[in-house]
């Protein structure tokens, strides 16, 4: 009976063994090299827009609430 014990013992550890000696890949942390060189590449922004009066008196009107919203908080 002990001999079926530890055999099964056996069998399952070497299987957790297996299972986890098979879940350990050689994984490579670096990307793959390229040819291109991205780093020197240059990105433009969009060219500013000017803000009609609407526009600012509406951006005014909200910087104005919450001003005073944190100055009340305060």
């Amino acid at each position: 009976m002990k001999k079926k014990i530890y055999s099964g013992i056996f069998m399952i550890s070497l299987a957790l063994s297996g299972a986890i000696y098979a879940a350990c890949e050689d994984i490579d942390e670096l990307p793959p090299q390229s040819d291109t060189n991205f780093i020197n590449k240059t990105y433009k922004l969009p060219n500013p827009t000017v803000l009609t009066t609407e526009e600012v008196a509406e951006y005014n009107a909200i910087k104005a609430e919450y001003e005073s919203s944190i100055n009340q908080q305060q």
